[in-house]
């Protein structure tokens, strides 16, 4: 099986709204991994991930983030990227408080 940071590339490389939303990107590593779960219910999936040997969420958020800061080509449009620097900087500033 891929690694996950392998697994993001792919999908990031062939999927562009996945580089915008976090789910669509989610559910395509997913897919990708486990096409036997396609149209399983998210619940089971997620219940039974660990004999699944699904990555978790975060893991897969790590790695898209991880790509996109260092492959341009992989970046979220311009719209996404302002709105998640917005948001990195309000965390930034409740986290120091």
């Amino acid at each position: 099986m891929l690694k996950v940071l392998e697994t993001v590339e792919k999908v990031l490389e062939e999927n562009k709204l996945a580089r915008d939303d976090d789910f669509i990107l989610i559910a395509e590593v997913y897919d990708f991994l486990r096409p036997e779960l396609v149209g399983v219910p998210l619940d089971y999936a997620l219940r039974n991930h660990k004999s699944y040997k699904l990555p978790s969420f975060s893991s897969i958020v790590r790695a898209r983030r991880k790509l996109q800061r260092e492959n341009p080509e992989l970046k979220a449009s311009k719209v996404v990227t302002a709105i998640r620097a917005e948001e990195e900087k309000k965390y930034r500033e409740f986290a120091k408080e």
